[in-house]
């Protein structure tokens, strides 16, 4: 088995950016990182730019994960924020490289350089060691391992599969709880909500701003943040650092307000940041009970913004949620805690199976393209 340095087996690359972009599809795409990683996004097109083809390697060169290895794309422009890896040695089959550098991206994603953003380090990239071995070798290791990584992806996706239908029962259960409540048998009307529907007769809806406050949480600059601080700095997708003030004394329900819209935390004693929101709840609804009812907005309506989404505390105050009594209320919320967190058990357990799956794959492509292991006939 050969052992190379990666630049004298693939040709390097750093991608620029188009000058201008078209709304003209006869034009070559401009792939995106949020393209590429299938998120609902206009695709834009250019006449100049980086061309990677679907047999090249994209490699993340800047951002937190930078160092990630991107094999499933189109061809098109390269995004900006990675390099083009193209072979350039006549005696490497594409799939064993490919197989060869998804093993390799731990080693990159720990060798960047950057104190703010974090970028692959090109000396690092390049003096890579690359063991490659004779044409006849890779093509055992490469079809050994589709087929195992296939079978591997075929579970994998049955169980993402499984967790979705979870997900999705869940909310299901809980909108139709929180909108009509854990009796049956109880008479409905209209709420005059489009997204609430009917309520029970004796129930009422109340705008947001009646039954809590809601304000904008604050700055803290990176100055301020503390390694092992006393209290939690909570952003919009949960903790981003510790810190030793708070802002928040009592317990009350953040969410998202900038870029993750409509996550929600129930939180007492942190720091709460200007990305977040938070809610107080008054004497007249159960705070877990506005929790659940709260998931049920529609954000993708409510929201401003495409990049970076954003929703103002007065856009919240003004929705309608439906709104029993505070017995009822405080039923629901109980009933809802042992439900969801039974769903919530499940989901995790088929989240740690797609782990382990995911950690069985990278150990056999290791195996296996190092040599610590040789394809036998019988495999």
């Amino acid at each position: 088995m050969g052992k190379l340095r990666l630049k004298f087996v693939y040709n390097i690359k750093k991608a620029k950016l188009p000058s201008k972009f078209y709304d003209d599809n006869s034009l070559t795409p401009y792939l995106s990182m949020d393209y590429i990683r299938g998120k609902d996004v206009v695709l834009k097109y250019a006449e100049d730019g980086d061309l990677v083809e679907e047999d090249d390697i994209l490699l993340l060169w800047d951002g937190s994960k930078a160092g990630e290895i991107i094999l499933d794309h189109p061809k098109g422009y390269a995004p900006s924020t990675t390099a083009i890896l193209s072979k350039n040695h006549q005696k490497l089959i594409n799939d064993y490289g490919k197989f060869y550098l998804k093993f390799m991206e731990i080693e990159l994603k720990k060798n960047t350089n950057g104190m703010g953003i974090p970028h692959v380090d090109g000396n690092f990239l390049k003096s890579m060691p690359f063991l490659l071995p004779p044409i006849s070798e890779q093509k055992e290791i490469t079809n050994y391992l589709n087929k195992k990584c296939s079978d591997i992806n075929e579970i994998s996706h049955e169980i993402k599969e499984q967790v979705q239908i979870l997900k999705e029962y869940k909310l299901s259960l809980i909108s139709e709880v929180v909108t009509r409540g854990l009796d049956d048998n109880v008479s409905l009307k209209d709420s005059g909500v489009e997204w609430i529907d009917k309520i029970p007769e004796n129930w009422r809806t109340s705008k947001i701003k009646s039954v809590c406050s809601i304000n904008s949480g604050e700055y803290v600059s990176k100055n301020d943040y503390v390694d092992n601080g006393k209290y939690d700095i909570m952003g919009a997708n949960g903790k981003i650092g510790n810190i030793n003030k708070k802002n928040v004394y009592e317990e009350v329900l953040i969410m998202g307000r900038v870029g993750t819209i409509g996550t929600f935390f129930i939180v007492k004693d942190v720091w709460v940041s200007d990305n977040a929101l938070i809610i107080k709840n008054n004497t007249h609804i159960n705070l877990r009970f506005l929790y659940y009812v709260l998931k049920l907005l529609p954000y993708d309506l409510l929201a401003s913004g495409t990049a970076q989404p954003l929703i103002t505390a007065t856009t919240i105050k003004n929705q309608y949620i439906p709104l029993p009594s505070l017995k009822e209320q405080e039923e629901i919320a109980e009933y809802l805690d042992e439900k969801v967190s039974s769903i919530d058990e499940v989901i995790a357990l088929k989240e740690e199976q797609l782990e382990v799956l995911k950690e069985y794959e990278k150990s056999l492509i290791y195996e296996y393209v190092t040599g610590k292991k040789e394809v036998m006939v019988d495999d």
